[in-house]
C-alpha cells in the first residue's frame, strides 16, 4: 500500500454564512500546512537561501513573494482559510523554515491574518526540534494535548516522507501535494468538503446522542463516501464492531 494515500473524498460544498468559533470554545478541529511549495507554490527557503527575516526584507519585494505563492491562487487560499476558519477549524502550520519569515511572507500576501504566529512551527521551535524535526510526532504532541481523534485532524504536505511518517503511524488524515507546486483547486475543494462535513456532524452530534442511524442518514444526505464514512464510524462509534449485540 502507498503510504502517500491520504484523504479521498467525494463531498459537498461548505454552507455559507456558517459563524466563527470562538476561541474559548473547545478545538474540534485542526488542519495543519507544510508552508513552502504547500501554502507557498514556490520553495520559499531556497528561494531567500536560509536568509533571516531582517535580510529578506531588504532584499525582495512584495511582487517577489506574490509569484512565489501565484497571484491566481491568492484568491482561493483566502476563500479556502476564510471557510475553515468560519467553520471552526483551527489552522497551524509545521514546517522546516523560519518562523518569522513564514509570518512575514505570509503578511506580503495578505494570509497572515489566518494563522496566529504561535501556532506556525519551523525549524527554529523548540516544539519541532524536541521532536527531532519528526513533524508527525508533534501533530501527534497536539492531538493529544487537545484530546483529538484521527479523524478531527488532517495535516497537508508535499514531502511525501513527512506524509509516509504519519500515515504510517496512523496519526491523522493527509492530503499529498504530489506536484509540489502547492495547494490547488482540488486540494482545497477536497478538504473544504471534509472539514463541512465534519463540521455539520458536530452539529448533530452536539448532545453527544447521535445514533448510528442518525449517522449513517447524516452521511447519506451529505454524499459522503464510503471510505469517509467508516472512517468517522471507527471515531463515533468505536466499539460497534467490537461488540456483538445478542438479541433478547
Amino acid at each position: 500500500m502507498d503510504e502517500t494515500e491520504g484523504l479521498s473524498l467525494q463531498l459537498n460544498e461548505p454552507k455559507p454564512g456558517a459563524k466563527t468559533k470562538d476561541k474559548c470554545e473547545k478545538i474540534n478541529m485542526m488542519c495543519i500546512y507544510d508552508f513552502d511549495q504547500t501554502i507557498s507554490s514556490a520553495h520559499v527557503f531556497h528561494k531567500t537561501q536560509g536568509a533571516s527575516v531582517e535580510q529578506i526584507r531588504d532584499q525582495y519585494k512584495k511582487k517577489d513573494f506574490e509569484d512565489w505563492f501565484e497571484t491566481s491562487r491568492l484568491t482561493y487560499l483566502k476563500e479556502h482559510f476564510e471557510t475553515l476558519r468560519s467553520l471552526g477549524v483551527e489552522l497551524r502550520i509545521i514546517s522546516f523554515g523560519l518562523v518569522d519569515v513564514i509570518h512575514y511572507a505570509l503578511k506580503m500576501v495578505g494570509l497572515d491574518n489566518y494563522f496566529e504566529k504561535d501556532l506556525i512551527f519551523g525549524q527554529d521551535s523548540p516544539e519541532l526540534q524536541n521532536v527531532q524535526g519528526q513533524k508527525h510526532r508533534l501533530i501527534k504532541q497536539f492531538m493529544e494535548s487537545l484530546s483529538l481523534e484521527k479523524t478531527q485532524v488532517v495535516f497537508v504536505d508535499d514531502d511525501p516522507r513527512n506524509i509516509e511518517a504519519t500515515n504510517k503511524d496512523d496519526v491523522c488524515l493527509t492530503v499529498y501535494i504530489d506536484q509540489r507546486k502547492g495547494m490547488q483547486k482540488s486540494h482545497i475543494d477536497q478538504l473544504n468538503g471534509y472539514f463541512n462535513t465534519l463540521a455539520q456532524l458536530f452539529d448533530f452530534n452536539d448532545d453527544g446522542l447521535l445514533q448510528h442511524d442518525e449517522f449513517i442518514a447524516i452521511c447519506t444526505s451529505l454524499e459522503v463516501s464510503d471510505e469517509l464514512r467508516e472512517k468517522l464510524e471507527a471515531s463515533y462509534f468505536p466499539l460497534r464492531k467490537q461488540v456483538k449485540v445478542v438479541a433478547e
